[in-house]
């Protein structure tokens, strides 16, 4: 496994949510050297995942943690 101090990347798309997973994914196949950085594990493949009203009005899987602006 590669040690963090040892990566060498041209960027590093912090987060691999919907818009970093895609610009990751565009800049790698132009043949930038791109590293996500994410925190935390990965959601578990359940059926509230897909369910918009599960997310967005029940907050299923809203981060506990305080959010700064």
């Amino acid at each position: 496994m590669t040690r963090p101090d040892e990566i060498e990347a041209d960027v590093a798309v912090i987060g691999s949510g919907m818009g970093g997973g895609t610009l990751a994914r565009a800049l790698g196949e132009r043949g930038v050297r791109t590293v996500v950085v994410e925190r935390g594990t990965r959601l578990p493949r359940e059926e509230d995942n897909w369910n918009p009203a599960r997310v967005f009005i029940d907050h299923v899987y809203r981060n506990g943690e305080a959010w700064e602006d």
